[in-house]
């Protein structure tokens, strides 16, 4: 195989090519440039050891860089949804449920501050505002949701155990007032296969820092209700709060000892 000049011969494939170079030549005496491109062989003794022929040594540097930069962002991803729950946490943690010296302000019945029972064991119960079960009692218990943080978190959800619409005790909760509740709302109603036997109330704001909001709920007597004649329901830790941040939810409750309603009566009685 003839070579790029005269008298050259090539007898195996021609050598890599490292550098074109452009040569100007005078030809028949006759003035004017004449372009000729030849490529100068480089030996394979010249070549780096162990790479390629015809790969430019820029565009593999470049190469690692980019896997580099791939692994780095997988890393960083992988990393942020490893922390997420211990961040989530950490903002929970200052979402705080709390209540008024007088959390349960009632019509058509008494409030008591007292003990749902006597004390078993020798062990004191604590002291909790008690509403008296009527048959025209109005109560409205009403707590604050703070969020001390330094980020916004999103309130999901407020439940009420045991006061939903399909509860079997002689009250239940029939409407939240407060931001979120567009004045009012009455407590979500499922269908099967699912129950309403909390009183669940969607709500689905952000709460910024160092803010605060106020809620109130009204629980009335239950008509087909059933609480036995000196029976009665206490509810330590509501409401359930549903907190959501970074994308994970959580639960956070009232430190205590909440309120409770105590049936005195035979009305609602289950016999």
């Amino acid at each position: 195989m003839a070579g790029p000049y005269a008298g050259q011969a090539w007898t195996s494939a021609p050598p890599p090519t490292a550098v074109v170079q452009t040569e100007h030549m005078v030809a028949g005496g006759v003035a004017g440039a004449v372009e000729l491109e030849t490529e100068t062989p480089v030996s394979a003794a010249a070549r780096p050891a162990g790479e390629h022929p015809g790969i430019d040594p820029r565009l593999r540097t470049r190469r690692w860089i980019g896997g580099g930069l791939v692994v780095a962002a997988v890393v960083v991803a992988a990393g942020f949804s490893w922390g997420r729950p211990a961040l989530a946490a950490r903002d929970r943690s200052h979402v705080r449920v709390s209540t008024e010296p007088a959390p349960l302000a009632c019509t058509g019945t008494t409030v008591e501050e007292r003990t749902m029972s006597e004390p078993v064991f020798g062990e004191d119960e604590p002291l909790l505002p008690v509403a008296l079960v009527t048959a025209d009692m109005r109560c409205t218990y009403t707590f604050e949701i703070s969020n001390g943080g330094s980020r916004s978190v999103r309130l999901q959800r407020l439940s009420f155990p045991v006061l939903g619409p399909e509860a079997g005790p002689a009250i239940e909760a029939v409407s939240l007032e407060g931001p979120g509740t567009h004045g009012s709302m009455a407590p979500r109603r499922t269908s099967f296969p699912y129950s309403a036997v909390d009183a669940d109330f969607d709500l689905g704001i952000d709460l910024a820092p160092k803010a605060a909001v106020t809620y109130r709920l009204v629980v009335v007597q239950r008509p087909d209700g059933c609480t036995p004649k000196g029976g009665g329901t206490s509810f330590p830790d509501i409401p359930h709060l549903a907190v959501r941040s970074f994308g994970v939810d959580g639960e956070v409750t009232a430190p205590g000892p909440g309120i409770g309603f105590l049936n005195t009566t035979d009305l609602n009685d289950c016999s």
